[in-house]
């Protein structure tokens, strides 16, 4: 009985450290929070939104900033510059200008338009999970969701188990080979 109320300690313990934490990133027109919000993503698994700071991009896990492109620029271009990636292709899907919208991704990228005409925006995702649920929402004028260019080697790799996963497990393990040798006793 002992044993096994361990065992359930042990399990209750690392269950909190082995799930992915989901994530609502903020963007904003610069990287000072301070100005407008323009509109909210929601990932149901975790990502990061690009910082737009400088060269490389800097990430965080709860704000993201926008980029006006030059005009004219080539998208896979401009991200592999500020991601420093080298992706070969994209896919493009049309979201239609609308204040909200929820999509499955798998990409590793995913460049968000925002806006219409002259004053398009561009926001970047960084994707840390396959099949992430992405929920997208209209913060303010203006900010509707255009398109999403989605960048992508194959498949994302999945993130490994943290250390305090293969601990619980060893834990488990040894706690078998005690119950084994007392029974042997």
């Amino acid at each position: 009985m002992k044993m096994r109320n361990l065992l359930v300690l042990a399990v209750l313990a690392t269950a909190g450290t082995t799930g992915a934490k989901a994530a609502t990133l903020n963007f904003f027109n610069s990287v000072d929070p301070d100005t407008t919000l323009r509109f909210t993503v929601e990932c149901s698994l975790g990502c990061e939104g690009a910082l737009f700071d400088g060269v490389p991009t800097t990430w965080s896990t709860e704000k993201g900033s926008l980029i006006t492109f030059p005009t004219g620029a080539d998208t896979l271009t401009t991200l592999n510059t500020l991601t420093g990636e080298n992706f070969t292709s994209e896919t493009e899907t049309d979201r239609g200008g609308v204040d909200t919208a929820t999509f499955t991704s798998s990409a590793k990228y995913i460049a968000f338009k925002i806006g219409g005409g002259l004053e398009d925006s561009w926001a970047v995702i960084r994707n840390l999970f396959e099949n992430n649920v992405f929920t997208f929402t209209k913060e303010a004028p203006r900010s509707g969701f255009s398109n999403t260019r989605e960048y992508q080697y194959g498949s994302v790799t999945p993130i490994p188990l943290p250390a305090a996963g293969w601990l619980m497990l060893a834990g488990i393990g040894g706690l078998a080979l005690l119950r084994r040798r007392k029974r042997a006793a």
